[in-house]
Formats: structure tokens, sequence, C-alpha cells
């Protein structure tokens, strides 16, 4: 068995996981480029992505579509979100 967050649409959900633990949540993805959780994507969160750059696996932080890489897909999306606030 494996404990973790078997909600599809959190944030931290787990595909792994056959046994939900209480631990969903709902508020970090609301804006997945702010690595730093300052509510605003800048240096700092680019800094963060790309020394996890390459990273393959469920915790690697820089992982902005949620497919357990790092990668030029995310590249791509964190520069669209360059500079803006979160919400």
């Amino acid at each position: 068995t494996v404990a973790g967050c078997t909600d599809t649409t959190a944030c931290n959900y787990d595909s792994t996981a056959d046994c939900d633990d209480s631990s969903c949540e709902f508020v970090s993805c609301s804006c997945p480029a702010d690595f730093d959780n300052n509510g605003f994507i800048d240096v700092i969160d680019l800094l963060i992505f790309l020394a996890n750059f390459g990273c393959d696996g469920p915790l690697c932080q820089g992982d902005v579509d949620g497919d357990d890489q790092v990668n030029s897909s995310d590249l791509l999306l964190f520069l669209a979100a360059f500079g803006t606030f979160c919400p």
C-alpha cells in the first residue's frame, strides 16, 4: 500500500498512491511557477528552476506541468509566466 494524495485535482496528487492519507492540498498549484511562494514569478524562481533542470521524479521543484520531470516543456511554461503576480 502506498499512502498519499489520491485526488487528481489536488496540487500534490500522487499517481502512485493507492490509499488516501488526507494530505491533499489545493493552494500551492494556483501558481505553479512561483517556487519560493512569494506571490511573484521572478529571478529567484528562475534560479530554483535552473538548479532543478533535468530532475526526474515526483519531488522535483520546477516541474510546472506536473509530469514529474523538469525539462524544456516546463521552461516554456515558466517563461510564459515570468514577471507575473500570483493570485
